[in-house]
This record gives structure tokens, C-alpha cells and sequence, in this order.
């Protein structure tokens, strides 16, 4: 098979600018069941500087991919890295929210409720 490049999540957290962006207020990954260890890859930077992450866990559950982990784990991975579960649509895609981020004063209208 042809190898595909590939950049950490790290890196493109990184390269968004602290001093003008203080948190990335969203991050979706689509990695066909591998999302776990993309999430792995951001290291400290997911949890400090990222409001809300979403990711399609329903897919693999489904057994449409081969997966690393089942979503059972990455609700786990999630709740360690400090993100609550907020919405569980039937489009099959998760959204959690970084808890740091909850009373954070730019994000004080933002409805936080699990749909």
C-alpha cells in the first residue's frame, strides 16, 4: 500500500498561535476508529488549550472499521484527560467538552447540557 503522511495532533495544536488564540474551541477527529490514539498524540495540549472535541465512535462501534479501541474506551480517555461527555447524537457522533473550559467567561452562553 502507498504510505500516507501523517502530522500529530500535537503538532497542528501547536502551530495555532498562543498569543492570539488562547483555546481552539473545537477539534473533530474522523480517524476510522483510531481516534484514541490520535487523541494520545496532542499529549498536554489537548487538555490545556481545546473547549470541545467530537468524534464518530458510533461507526466503529458498529463494526464498520477495525479499531484500536471501542468507545467505551474513549469516553474513558476522555474523562482522563479532564472532558465530559455533552451530546450523543444519532448521527452517531460524540462531543465533549474540556471541564476547565465550563466557567470560562468568552464561553458563558454556550448551552453545556448532554441532548
Amino acid at each position: 500500500g502507498k504510505k500516507v503522511p501523517t502530522v500529530h495532533l500535537k503538532e497542528i495544536i501547536d502551530a495555532v498561535p498562543e498569543d492570539r488564540f488562547p483555546y481552539i474551541e473545537h477539534i473533530k477527529t474522523d480517524t476510522q476508529g483510531n481516534d484514541v490514539k490520535a487523541l494520545r498524540s496532542a499529549g498536554e495540549s489537548l487538555m490545556k488549550r481545546v473547549v470541545y472535541y467530537s468524534a464518530e465512535p458510533g461507526e466503529y462501534e458498529k463494526n464498520q472499521y477495525k479499531t484500536s479501541h471501542d468507545g467505551n474506551q474513549l469516553k474513558a480517555f476522555m474523562a482522563e484527560a479532564g472532558f465530559e461527555m455533552i451530546k450523543k447524537d444519532a448521527d452517531a457522533q460524540w462531543t465533549f467538552l474540556n471541564s476547565r473550559y465550563r466557567d470560562h467567561p468568552d464561553l458563558a452562553e454556550m448551552d453545556f447540557t448532554c441532548h
